[in-house]
């Protein structure tokens, strides 16, 4: 696999998971504080913005772990299947759950609790990203130490 691959993987999904932690620890939270009367305007255009960063790297980061699981499968398999497998576990996270709740804060004032769930579940988010973080730091320390 050629080191450049990898470090490119490695680099979008850093970066994935450096924008998760700045919209668990400083985005989010601060949707408190947005009045009722402008929330779903602010709400649109914090969508729209942090979509011209996050659809990027998600494709990026798709792409590159794709071709790192097939280039490197017969050597890593587990690592890969687990790579892929955390990829698709916090990639559905946000289609099946982070979609409709953002889907729901647009259509009128937010209910506190879907900012608590929101917070709550980008945590669960954040952790899996980190997790395979290192998966991906393991299996590109591997591959790049040895080439």
């Amino acid at each position: 696999m050629p080191p450049l691959l990898l470090l490119i993987h490695l680099a979008a999904t850093a970066l994935y998971g450096g924008v998760l932690w700045i919209v668990q620890l400083a985005v989010y939270p601060q949707f408190r504080r947005i009045p009722e009367a402008v929330f779903a305007a602010y709400h649109a255009e914090h969508c729209r913005r942090l979509g011209w960063v996050v659809a990027p790297l998600f494709l990026l980061e798709g792409i590159t772990a794709l071709l790192a699981a097939w280039l490197l499968w017969p050597e890593q398999p587990v690592l890969q299947f687990l790579s892929l497998t955390l990829y698709g576990l916090g990639h559905g996270l946000t289609f099946s759950l982070f979609i409709p709740l953002h889907q729901k804060l647009g259509q009128g004032p937010p209910q506190p609790t879907d900012l608590d769930r929101l917070v709550l579940l980008n945590g669960t988010r954040v952790a899996v990203a980190m997790a395979r973080l290192l998966l991906v730091i393991l299996f590109t320390v591997d591959v790049v130490g040895h080439g």
